[in-house]
């Protein structure tokens, strides 16, 4: 795939996303941008694409992975999604970052690696976030590669 095709193909998915999560953010039933449980979160988790090559710096002393529970990868309307929740039990409001590939099965190569930022979720509060990747890809896999709070 040439590079012009690549970016435009990143495009196109990042405005899908960031459509999808506005639209979700105006229903009221049951938007992933709202907490399941506990304090409301100040605001509703956003969705990033990273450039093929880059990375996220990942600091051992934010890590988050025992908040975070993933659920399942599925293929919804040619896109993959990936959704879950993250827990925050401590007694202060925490930003969550999480980072997410969609890679080949088999061959673990990354097609897509979006980072989910969910910003100030309440103390003791559950909020529930979701990413789409890989449109039009076939046989691909979600892996939540890092967690981390601050």
């Amino acid at each position: 795939m040439s590079h012009h095709r690549w970016t435009a193909t990143v495009l196109a998915v990042t405005l899908i996303v960031g459509c999808s999560a506005l639209l979700a953010s105006c229903s009221s039933s049951g938007s992933s941008a709202h907490p399941t449980t506990g304090t409301p979160s100040a605001s509703s988790p956003r969705t990033s694409v990273i450039e093929p090559g880059g990375t996220v710096p990942f600091k051992p002393a934010d890590n988050a992975r025992s908040e975070v529970q993933a659920g399942i990868c599925t293929q919804v309307s040619g896109a993959w999604k990936y959704s879950g929740s993250v827990h925050n039990a401590t007694k202060h409001a925490k930003n969550f970052q999480l980072v997410v590939d969609f890679v080949t099965k088999p061959g673990s190569t990354v097609l897509t690696t979006s980072v989910v930022s969910i910003p100030a979720v309440g103390a003791g509060a559950t909020t529930q976030w979701s990413v789409s990747g890989a449109a039009g890809k076939s046989n691909v896999a979600c892996v939540l590669r890092q967690a981390q709070a601050s």
